[in-house]
């Protein structure tokens, strides 16, 4: 890929995930943190509602078919270690319900968000 499509990419991700936070701030979540990074891998979104505590994956392709299939099995680990550095540093979220969520973002539509989208260990 060339520098000016990496830069291109880059910007079409960053734009993703305002888009999918404003999404799910009309759903009426609490955005608590966004690319929040540990030494284990990143998170996109962990946002709150209700009970339930989201780890939330981003994925911006040219297909919501591509983008689903962008996430793989050791993406989703990294995340999951990610998630539980999160808990124990943030200790008030530890009676929350945890999930793994992914959001799928194509040009010109709306983001598609999957709750549950895989469980821990899954």
């Amino acid at each position: 890929m060339s520098r000016d499509g990496k830069k291109q990419a880059y910007r079409f991700g960053r734009w993703a995930e305002l888009l999918c936070v404003w999404r799910l701030r009309l759903n009426g979540y609490r955005i608590l943190e966004r690319d929040y990074r540990q030494s284990t891998g990143e998170i996109d979104i962990i946002a709150k509602r209700g009970q339930v505590l989201a780890f939330i994956e981003v994925k911006a392709r040219d297909t919501s078919q591509n983008a689903a299939y962008a996430l793989g099995s050791t993406q989703r680990r990294r995340i999951e270690k990610t998630a539980m550095i999160f808990i124990a540093q943030a200790s008030q979220y530890s009676s929350c319900d945890n999930r793994f969520d992914l959001m799928l973002v194509n040009p010109g539509g709306w983001p598609k968000h999957i709750p549950a989208a895989w469980m821990l260990g899954e």
